[in-house]
């Protein structure tokens, strides 16, 4: 009975949800790129660094930022999997997690709304608002009644290993 548990196909809704926070995290990994490269100045002289081989500065952008970022994504999307295999712990810390994500958003869309309208500004308000209605999408997906009947049919660790059922 276990191998069937663990082969059982999440629901559409969860399938869409998964897909969901993972397109976010591409828009917003896209974004990202798009703002690290487009606030410090041509894409050539990248690649020209590149070719070089040379390391690759921007002034003015926290490379130490860009890889915490990297990281948090990378977490995000590790728990998107879980979601996907039926966890609720992951589910509501997922939730969770992408609300305030979102949320603390916010002030950095206010910020490049003071800077003023240019090409990279309404492009980043563009990422940005389908990045948020790819989340609410992805949150209003995973709580439908066919995902929660999925979510409480996976089933939960006891805490106990096979070592200590046997009573040895």
């Amino acid at each position: 009975m276990t191998g069937d548990l663990r082969n059982k196909q999440p629901p559409l809704e969860v399938q869409a949800a998964f897909w969901l926070w993972t397109a976010s995290f591409a828009v917003a990994l896209f974004a990202v790129g798009l703002i690290y490269f487009g606030t410090t100045g041509n894409l050539s002289e990248a690649a020209r660094l590149a070719a070089l081989r040379r390391p690759l500065t921007f002034p003015g952008v926290d490379s130490q930022r860009l890889i915490r970022y990297l990281f948090f994504v990378g977490v995000l999307l590790a728990f998107v999997f879980r979601v996907r295999a039926g966890k609720n712990w992951a589910r509501i810390t997922l939730t969770i997690l992408t609300s305030l994500y979102g949320l603390l958003g916010f002030p950095s869309l206010l910020m490049w709304i003071s800077v003023g309208a240019d090409t990279l500004f309404i492009l980043y308000v563009v990422f940005s608002l389908l990045q948020a209605t790819l989340i609410i999408a992805a949150i209003v997906f995973v709580f439908l009644p066919n995902a929660n009947s999925y979510f409480r049919s996976t089933p939960r660790r006891s805490g106990k290993t096979d070592y200590d059922k046997s009573g040895a």
